[in-house]
């Protein structure tokens, strides 16, 4: 398996020229590490896992990609 991309990571809202760029062995703790109440878009696919944002990453399409662009989507309960 070649290897796997870097992730542009950015948080909504927020400011949209933030980004953080972490490697892909990291993603289970920047990206999966806020617990429920963050949504995880991964090229503007929801991703609910590790195991599903390896499976995209893997996909023929973003196999030879240098970086995926992942927006984390803070979620806002009340009313």
């Amino acid at each position: 398996m070649s290897e796997l991309p870097k992730l542009r990571i950015a948080w909504h809202p927020g400011n949209p020229n933030e980004e953080t760029t972490c490697g892909f062995e990291k993603a289970k703790d920047v990206v999966f590490g806020h617990g429920l109440d963050v949504l995880v878009f991964v090229e503007g696919q929801l991703i609910s896992s590790y195991e599903g944002l390896l499976e995209l990453a893997t996909q023929d399409r973003f196999r030879n990609r240098e970086t995926l662009k992942v927006m984390l989507v803070s979620v806002v309960a009340g009313g």
